[in-house]
């Protein structure tokens, strides 16, 4: 299954996602009005093909590639940083 966004979106990528969830994460979501909405994400993993230099938020935030373990480091969200620690773990392996 491949992907490109019809519109420039935060990462553009095209490649093709595994059908099955790699696994889920939850997080509340700010708005502007200060309201937080819980949000649960489900993940997969994505073989990636093709990467776009053009994205909606381009000159606001940076597109960097780094590793799990680093990635991991970087986040806040519990679930996330294990999520991205056991795909190392299966990429290891």
């Amino acid at each position: 299954m491949k992907w490109l966004p019809s519109r420039p979106s935060k990462r553009p990528v095209c490649g093709k996602a595994k059908k099955k969830p790699f696994g889920y994460f939850t997080y509340l979501k700010m708005f502007d009005n200060g309201q937080r909405v819980p949000c649960c994400v489900q993940v997969h993993l994505l073989n990636v093909e093709e990467v776009s230099d053009v994205f909606h938020e381009k000159g606001q935030r940076i597109s960097e590639w780094v590793s799990c373990i680093e990635a991991a480091r970087r986040v806040r969200e519990p679930e996330l940083k294990g999520l991205f620690l056991s795909m190392q773990r299966t990429l290891s392996s």
